[in-house]
């Protein structure tokens, strides 16, 4: 893990000083938090890396990791940092009186909190507004997936009733969930949907047959990113073979050097730009049909041009 540098903790000691009132919206992965979007707390301090150390008043003192959990202070005052994002500070909307509630409908959308407080500075264009994670998966689980994936025989295809998900919540509160969907008869695909706190469908992906990698949804002017990748270093995916798709990691393969045209097809060197793997892809040559077909003395033979 990254931590951020000492002007980028400043600016989190300023937005949240010892003593100020916030709100949880959205925390990373934690199995052994009970912590839910909603819980508010008192900030007792701030450490060195960033990390925001809050005395909740469920009982709880789980600190929140910048760029990984995010709270609001719901105590400031309109021109006053209520949030950092992407290490800068942004201020109260000019609309709000200083309540959480007020905050939410001067905003019109409370799952949108995050986009409406991505408030330039006076005099700077606004920037587009990202939520990157990533999700790590036990090689386990991908071995199963995969296993899904490549099934060919009626006892390995997966089934309608058992459709794997991983959730990912974002800081405006939308979910991205990645699936791996699959059916009685033929092997599993997978797609990634986005949904609000309603589960309202927000926007999905096209159907893949490749699990690891990076996943991306647009909304609202938002764009949430998620990379799925394997937490075992060296993992590789059985029997991924795929366009585009580099077999040692999942990443989408964007880098190919000149092909190689061979008797049987061709040959197209590439090199992952996320684990620096390196190789080949092979085509096959499959016959089609004659094209611009002339006779002896170069008429076109009618049907074959």
């Amino acid at each position: 893990m990254s931590f951020p540098d000492q002007v980028v903790v400043q600016r989190i000691r300023e937005t949240y000083p010892v003593g100020c009132r916030v709100e949880l919206i959205g925390m990373g992965p934690d199995p052994y938090s009970k912590l839910e979007r909603g819980n508010q707390g008192t900030v007792n301090h701030v450490d060195d890396t960033g990390t925001v150390f809050v005395s909740w008043d469920c009982g709880s003192g789980l600190g929140m990791v910048h760029d990984v959990d995010h709270i609001l202070r719901i105590d400031g005052k309109v021109g006053e940092s209520i949030f950092v994002l992407n290490g800068r500070p942004v201020p109260a909307p000019a609309s709000w009186d200083g309540t959480i509630g007020s905050l939410y409908a001067c905003i019109n959308h409370a799952l949108q909190i995050a986009q409406a407080l991505n408030v330039p500075p006076a005099g700077q264009e606004p920037g587009t507004l990202r939520f990157a994670h990533v999700l790590k998966l036990p090689a386990a689980e991908l071995d199963t997936i995969y296993g899904f994936i490549n099934a060919s025989t009626k006892e390995e295809y997966q089934g309608e009733d058992h459709t794997i998900i991983h959730t990912v919540r974002f800081p405006d509160g939308n979910e991205m969930d990645i699936k791996c969907c699959g059916c009685k008869d033929e092997p599993s695909w997978t797609e990634a949907v986005l949904l609000n706190m309603s589960a309202d469908q927000l926007a999905c992906t096209k159907v893949r047959d490749n699990f690891l990698g990076l996943w991306e949804l647009e909304c609202d002017g938002v764009t949430y990113s998620v990379n799925v990748i394997a937490a075992d270093d060296g993992y590789v995916p059985p029997k991924t073979d795929l366009e585009s798709i580099c077999p040692v990691c999942g990443a989408e393969l964007t880098d190919y050097e000149g092909h190689e045209v061979l008797d049987e097809g061709g040959v197209i060197p590439w090199t992952c730009l996320r684990c620096g793997a390196t190789g080949k892809e092979g085509y096959d040559r499959v016959f089609d049909r004659h094209y611009n077909v002339r006779f002896a003395n170069g008429d076109p033979v009618p049907g074959r041009e």
